[in-house]
Order: structure tokens, then sequence, then C-alpha cells
């Protein structure tokens, strides 16, 4: 059975949560306590007492049409609910298209990534970047590929399973993230030929990076039960990729004028930003590129050996830094926007 548990919040709020009682087989175990732990004691959590409320199923785009009898499972937590729908749509997923689309992204995104990861400032191709392309693709796909049955080892495909839906770009999304970020063993491997002039072959780099590889993959594996299974586990940048998929198939999506860019949907909004924002790269990427390394402290003292050494962006500590190129933010740390305020406060680089 449930029972009510007050908890306390960091700023001092006591709220009710619905937490199911523990078994004492369920307290011996590690994992379904670490659940229980987790589902009580989060910062995340809303002030809402009323956790059992569902969220309205019918501010999400076509839910209106999903019927209501199918099993729905919401989140206590309002950025999940606004970006992942309660519902799910018996639509094709295992498709040939899917396959064929997420295996070239994978191996042309971490080619391109690789490539990009020596530059300076590093750039990289992230999921955005997939989702957009496997969008156009897998739109075109369906409008120009002929429908055929065709049978592989007893195993019946088509070549057009119909419109691109978002479960079929959703896998091609996950499979392009897998390989898109760099693997870290290839930083061993530039020192080594670059500082160390040690080069082992072809054979020894590849099994290098399987292995460190597969074992990050291990360890992956073995966490779940601790940081994707619990609902208290909320990663920012899947919820952005999941908001961007559902936005590019909405079909009957209801504006909302009270909030900026409210008033017209979420992928022309989309497009007006990304269209702004290349523009604006033009200039601290071309015309003005001393606002990517804002070092004005080096102005003054252009001779100064010791404030190019304090203040230098590139060759020096870079005290006081200043940018205006998005590229100098994000090439380490990622975006700084998909992170809640609490978490950035919290982490120290």
């Amino acid at each position: 059975m449930d029972e009510k548990i007050h908890v306390g919040k960091s700023s001092g709020t006591s709220y009710s949560a619905e937490v199911r009682s523990l078994s004492e087989q369920d307290r011996d175990d590690p994992v379904e306590a670490l659940k229980a732990r987790l589902s009580r004691w989060d910062p995340n959590l809303p002030e809402d007492d009323d956790f059992s409320k569902s969220f309205d199923i019918n501010a999400f785009d076509g839910a209106q049409e999903s019927p209501q009898s199918q099993e729905e499972e919401d989140s206590p937590y309002p950025e999940v609910r606004a970006a992942v729908p309660p519902w799910d749509e018996d639509i094709p997923a295992n498709t040939v298209r899917a396959w064929v689309l997420g295996l070239s992204l994978a191996a042309l995104g971490a080619t391109a990534n690789m490539i990009f990861s020596l530059r300076q400032p590093a750039i990289s191709l992230g999921t955005i970047v997939a989702q957009l392309i496997s969008y156009f693709l897998g739109v075109a796909w369906a409008r120009t590929i002929p429908s055929r049955q065709l049978s592989i080892f007893g195993l019946q495909w088509n070549t057009n399973p119909g419109p691109f839906n978002y479960k079929e770009h959703s896998l091609v999304v996950i499979m392009a993230n897998v390989s898109f970020g760099t693997a870290y063993a290839t930083d061993i491997i530039l020192a080594q030929v670059s500082f160390f002039k040690q080069n082992f072959g072809i054979p020894f780099q590849m099994l290098l990076v399987i292995s460190s590889q597969s074992l990050g993959y291990g360890i992956a594996g073995l966490m779940r039960s601790f940081l994707v299974y619990p609902a208290a586990m909320i990663w920012p940048a899947n919820l952005v990729s999941t908001t961007l998929i559902h936005a590019m198939h909405a079909k009957n999506e209801k504006s909302d004028p009270t909030i900026i860019g409210g008033k017209m949907s979420r992928y022309k909004w989309f497009g007006l930003v990304f269209l702004g924002a290349y523009l604006y790269y033009f200039l601290p990427g071309f015309l003005a590129q001393f606002l990517s390394v804002f070092a004005f402290a080096t102005w003054i003292a252009p001779q100064n050996p010791v404030v190019n050494q304090l203040f230098g962006g590139t060759t020096g500590l870079s005290i006081l830094p200043i940018t205006f190129d998005w590229t100098q933010i994000t090439g380490f740390v990622g975006s700084p926007l998909i992170p809640p305020w609490h978490g950035k406060l919290s982490t120290t680089n």
C-alpha cells in the first residue's frame, strides 16, 4: 500500500509525496532503497501537493485523437511532462529506414566530430544536428522511395513503411548519439603520436578505443538501476531532444500567447532562432574575431608578458574570461541553457 510521507525541501517548503512502502525484502535490496530515497529527497520535485493528478493529456499535440484506453504513465516533474507525452502510439519503429539513416549518421557524425575536435575552438555536431538531418532525410524517403515488400532470411520488411514517424526519428537519433561524442582514448593516441612520437599502429589504436568504450558502456549498463530507472533521474539534454522531435512531428499544436513566441508553432520558432544564431555567428567567427576571445586587458599592455600570461585567452590563464562567441562557451562544457540553474551553481569546472 502507499503511504504519505512529508518531505522537506531546501527552500523550507514541506510537501507530501506518495512513496511506495517498502517490504522487508525490498528494504534489504539497495536498489529499491535508493529508489525510495530518490523519490523522497529531490530538489527538482515541484511544490504542488497533488502528485496523483495526471497531466492534461489534451495539452499534447494530437493527444485528443489517442485512445483513452491506452495506459498512461505520467511524471511528477513539470519539465518531463512538458517534453514527454504520457501516452503511446502503435506505430512502426524497427524499420529499414531507421536503420539505414541511423547507421549512416552515426558513421558520418563520428568522423566529423573527430576532425572538429582538433579545431580551436573545438566544435562538435550534437544530437540536434542529427535530428534536423534525419528528419528531412526521413520525410524525403517517405515521399520518394516506392513501397515494396521484401524478404531476407525469412524476415519481412518494407522499403517504405509509411510516413516518417517520431519513433523512427527517435531511434535514428539514439543511434547517432551513441557515436557522435569523441572517445577519450583518442586523446591518448594524439598525445602519443604528437608529443611522445609513439606510434604502435592501427590495430593497437583500434583495440584501445574499443576496449575503453566497451568498459564505459558496461559501467553504464550496471548503473541503469540508479541513473536511468528512477523517476528522479532527469537528464535535461534528453528532454531538449524529445521536445524538438515532438515539435517536428506535431499535427494539431495549440498556441500559447502568454509566452515569447507562443503565437507561432514550436517548429517555426525553432527555425527563426536557428536562423538568427546562424547569422550572428558571422560576427565573432569572421567579421570581428576579437569578439571570440575578448581579452581587453591585453590590448592595454600588448607588450607586457605578465599581463598576457594572466589575461591572455589563448596563451595565458584567461583571467576575466569574456566571449561573445557561442562556440567558445559550448565547445567543452556544452550548452549552459540546458541544465537547471541549481545544477550549474553546484558544479565546479
